[in-house]
């Protein structure tokens, strides 16, 4: 048995291990962020804390759009590498062997040598759109806080 191919099933374990480690580590992160707006959600109640519901809804902003962008970089690398082992993967299909490969086949090819990459793409992407309505949500309980108050003074207005 040559080297490369011992080396090869735990390489393959490797990055079946660091898919799961991503899985699990997007998802801490997804349920963390919503607990802490759903939280912070729960204080709009309270207007006299409204000024401290609207300065963490701003930090929290901030930290979901410099988190948002450091993922969008890591995306633009990982797409970046995964279009060159993919290309070279669809290059090498069939090279070394007797068989000649189909441009259709040889897509296939690249696709398989590459799914563990494409997996790693498509979560970052789905990551950065949780981040992306994450913020949106944020800035629409921002939008909120104002009419949170203008409904309390006109309670207040009527009683």
């Amino acid at each position: 048995m040559s080297n490369s191919q011992q080396v090869e099933p735990q390489e393959k374990a490797k990055d079946s291990s660091e898919s799961t480690d991503y899985i699990e580590r997007f998802s801490r992160e997804r349920t963390a962020w919503s607990d802490d707006i759903v939280n912070i959600g729960r204080r709009f109640r309270d207007v006299d804390n409204l000024a401290e519901v609207q300065v963490d809804l701003y930090s929290k902003r901030q930290q979901a759009l410099e988190y948002q962008y450091k993922l969008i970089s890591i995306h633009s690398k990982l797409k970046t590498t995964y279009t060159a082992q993919w290309k070279r993967a669809f290059d090498e299909a069939g090279k070394n062997e007797d068989l000649r490969y189909s441009e259709k086949e040889k897509s296939k090819v690249a696709d398989a040598m590459t799914s563990n990459l494409r997996f790693k793409v498509e979560s970052v992407q789905n990551q950065i759109d949780f981040f992306r309505e994450t913020i949106k949500g944020i800035d629409n309980m921002n939008f909120g806080v104002k009419h949170r108050i203008e409904i309390e003074n006109f309670k207040a207005g009527l009683k």
